[in-house]
């Protein structure tokens, strides 16, 4: 059966004393002064700054908008297909229609299933799953479809640097410090050594993901807690070839997930015979090795789906 491990053992403490620098801490580069700084060009962070800089050429105000991505290039970070509603891409977007937004093609059909190692039970469709009026899209290509509508619209968007530190002035926040590059793994320079640079901002947006270092260390730092805190869980995402198409988005829940955890896998038809697979399940749960599971999800989905001959393109 191999190693079994719980990944939620293996949470290390958060360094919040690297992680919160007072504004003009020694060790920083250049200096680069904006209005509004979005740490992490994802959908949201994107959105935020074209709604923005959509309000600026309303009000006729210059608002100098830098948004701060550590991928090398847009969408490098989001490999994952969606099932995605439009209604935020009709509000952010009015003068465009649905066929000019970045989506592969409507929801036609849907199915919901119960997973054992032998078999798939088709269960009725929960009312919160219902999907009709959505579009199968790719997140890679959302994202960068949205920075290029943010170029457009005079953003200045900053790829290759991650944030790594918020640069505080008392209890506010005023910008980020970007990662030292060429270090070797102690931290020591390199000859290829760059200095960080700090960003400040009258504003600073934290978009980082569901797991964001500068978000964790904020709340800390803030001492902001909750009664019923956010709820994580653990991902792995394929893309697969198929030799026979795929007309309806399928979600499952049961195997291979253990029944001491939630969890459960999907797959979203992104062309004829491409296919976006993945499985997510809950951190704590006693799982085997990561790959092995979701490649045995992987191939539970193509063997009860149809007799497809199949492989992994991307992961």
């Amino acid at each position: 059966m191999g190693e079994r491990f719980v990944p939620a053992q293996y949470q290390p403490p958060l360094p919040v004393d690297r992680l919160i620098l007072n504004e003009g801490a020694e060790g920083a580069g250049d200096r680069m002064e904006l209005d509004v700084l979005i740490v992490g060009a994802g959908p949201a962070g994107l959105a935020c700054a074209i709604e923005l800089a959509h309000l600026a050429q309303r009000e006729h105000t210059d608002v100098n908008i830098g948004v701060l991505e550590k991928a090398e290039a847009l969408g490098e970070h989001c490999l994952s297909g969606a099932v995605v509603s439009p209604r935020a891409f009709r509000e952010l977007f009015p003068d465009l229609k649905d066929a000019d937004f970045p989506f592969r093609g409507p929801v036609t059909q849907e199915r919901v299933a119960f997973l054992t190692s032998r078999r798939a039970v088709t269960l009725p469709t929960p009312p919160t799953m219902h999907n009709a009026g959505n579009y199968v899209a790719s997140l890679c290509e959302i994202v960068r479809w949205l920075g290029e509508r943010a170029a457009a619209l005079g953003v200045n968007v900053f790829t290759g640097f991650p944030a790594a530190s918020l640069l505080v002035d008392g209890r506010r926040v005023a910008g980020v410090r970007t990662a030292a590059t060429g270090l070797d793994r102690e931290g020591r320079p390199l000859s290829n050594y760059m200095a960080p640079n700090d960003l400040t901002a009258k504003v600073t947006v934290l978009a980082e993901g569901t797991r964001g270092s500068l978000s964790q260390a904020w709340l800390e730092w803030q001492a902001v807690t909750s009664e019923n805190p956010q709820i994580y869980a653990l991902g792995v995402k394929e893309i697969w070839e198929t030799r026979r198409p795929l007309d309806t988005i399928v979600h499952t829940l049961g195997w291979p997930v253990p029944t001491d955890a939630f969890g459960g896998s999907f797959m979203y038809p992104l062309e004829p015979n491409l296919v976006a697979l993945g499985i997510v399940f809950a951190p704590h749960s006693t799982i085997s090795p990561p790959s092995r599971y979701c490649r045995n999800s992987g191939c539970s989905f193509i063997c009860w789906s149809s007799p497809w001959t199949s492989s992994a393109a991307s992961w």
